[in-house]
C-alpha cells in the first residue's frame, strides 16, 4: 500500500521526535518544524556535540629544512590541535650496510638538528633525547635513530628520525636487482599550545584564522561542514543512542542504534531478541503515527527463538520497515548476527532517516 507523503518535508521533524524515547518527551513542546542547529541545541540540552566524529586532517606537500614531505594539521572543535610533518623515505647506510651512500641521511639529521635548535630557544633542553650513528651497533634493533622530545605541560613537541630495512633482494628473484639498504624518515609532531607553536605550527588557532592564511586547504576541510550530536537512550540499554547530523545549519540525517545479547547484559538470547523486538515494534508504531503504513515491511518472528549453529558466521533479518519519499527516506530494522569468530548472538535495532536535499 502506497502512503500519501504529501507535505513530508514539513512533517519529517515531527517523525524525528516521535521516535525519541520517552525520556525526551518533556522536550516536545519546545521543538519547532525545520528548526536550525542553534534551536536544536537549546531545545534538546541532552544532546552532546560529538567533536571526535567531526575532527579531521588537512594536508599538503611541503618541505622542511630542504627535505620534501607532507604537512598535516588536525582540526578538533574548530581548532587546530596537532601538527604533523613527515618526509619521504630516503635510502642510507646502517650497521648491516655501512658502505651505502650516507649523503642524504646526514642531510636529514642536519635538518632535524636545525628544527630542534629552534625549539630549544623557547623550551630549553628536551626532556628526552637520543642520537646514534647510522652505522653504529643497534643490539636492541631500535628503529629510532634520532629523537628529541619536549613535554611542556601544554602538550608536546617531538622530532624523530626512524629507520627500517628495505629488502629489495627477494629470495625468489632470478638475480640481485640492487644491494639492500635501510630507509629513513624524519617526523615532526607538535601539540604544544605555546605562542611559539601557534606562530610556527598553527597549534591553537581557530579554524577560521587558520584558513585565512591557508585558503588553498579549505576544500580539504569538508568534514567541518557537518556537526554531530548524540543522545544516550539509557532507558533502553547502556549502548543505545541517537545521532543527529547537521549540514549548513539544517538537519540532514539522524539514526538510532541499540544492541542486545548476552554480550550486552541479557540473560539469554531469547530474552535479548524479545527486548529487541519490543523496541523495534515500538519505533515502527511511533513512525506510523507520522508516516502511515510503510512502503515495504516484513516481520519474520514466529514463535520461540531458535538459535542457529554457531560454527560459521551468519546474519539474518527479523523485522524491517521502509518509508520512501522523493526528498527523504526512513527505515527501521531488527537484525541478528553471530557465529564464527564471534559466536554470541547480537541483536541490532537501527533507525535511519536521510534527507535527499
Amino acid at each position: 500500500m502506497k502512503v500519501d507523503f504529501t507535505n513530508l518535508y514539513m512533517r519529517k521533524f515531527t517523525f524525528l521526535f516521535l521516535l525519541i524515547p520517552f525520556v525526551m518527551s518533556a522536550q516536545l513542546d519546545r521543538i519547532k518544524v525545520d528548526m536550525v542547529e542553534s534551536e536544536f541545541v537549546k531545545a534538546v540540552p541532552e544532546a552532546k556535540r560529538d567533536y571526535d566524529a567531526e575532527s579531521g586532517w588537512v594536508n599538503n606537500t611541503d618541505s622542511v629544512g630542504g627535505l620534501n614531505g607532507e604537512k598535516r594539521w588536525k582540526i578538533y572543535n574548530d581548532t587546530v590541535v596537532e601538527y604533523n610533518f613527515h618526509t619521504q623515505y630516503i635510502q642510507g647506510p646502517s650497521e648491516d650496510f655501512p658502505k651505502v651512500d650516507s649523503t642524504d641521511v646526514h642531510k636529514m639529521r642536519t635538518s632535524a638538528e636545525k628544527v630542534c635548535r629552534s625549539m630549544e630557544l623557547v623550551h630549553g633542553k628536551p626532556s628526552l633525547s637520543r642520537s646514534v650513528s647510522f652505522t653504529g651497533s643497534n643490539p636492541m634493533n631500535n628503529p629510532i635513530i634520532y629523537i628529541a622530545e619536549w613535554n611542556t605541560g601544554q602538550g608536546m613537541l617531538r622530532v624523530t628520525i626512524s629507520s627500517s630495512v628495505k629488502p629489495v633482494n627477494n629470495i625468489n628473484a632470478p638475480r640481485i636487482v640492487s644491494p639492500q639498504t635501510t630507509k629513513y624518515q624524519l617526523t615532526i609532531v607538535v601539540t604544544d599550545r605555546s605562542l611559539h607553536s601557534m606562530l610556527n605550527y598553527s597549534i591553537g588557532q581557530p579554524a577560521t584564522v587558520f584558513f585565512l592564511n591557508k585558503e588553498y586547504l579549505r576544500e580539504e576541510a569538508l568534514f567541518m561542514n557537518y556537526h554531530y550530536y548524540t543522545i544516550t537512550d539509557s532507558l533502553t540499554a547502556p549502548n543505545a543512542r541517537w545521532k543527529f547530523t547537521f549540514a549548513s545549519d539544517s538537519l540532514i540525517e539522524f539514526n538510532y542504534q541499540a544492541y542486545f545479547g548476552m554480550s550486552y547484559g541479557s540473560r539469554n538470547d531469547s530474552i535479548a531478541r524479545a527486548d529487541a523486538e519490543a523496541k523495534t515494534l515500538a519505533l515502527i508504531s511511533q513512525g506510523q503515527k507520522s508516516f502511515g503504513l510503510p512502503d515495504s515491511s516484513f516481520n519474520k518472528i514466529k514463535g520461540p527463538y531458535q538459535a542457529l549453529p554457531r560454527v560459521n558466521s551468519y546474519d539474518r533479518g527479523w523485522i524491517y520497515a521502509l518509508w520512501l519519499e522523493e526528498s527523504a527516506f526512513a527505515f527501521c530494522s531488527l537484525t541478528e548476527t553471530g557465529g564464527g569468530k564471534h559466536p554470541a548472538a547480537t541483536f541490532f535495532v537501527g533507525v535511519t532517516y536521510l534527507s535527499k536535499r
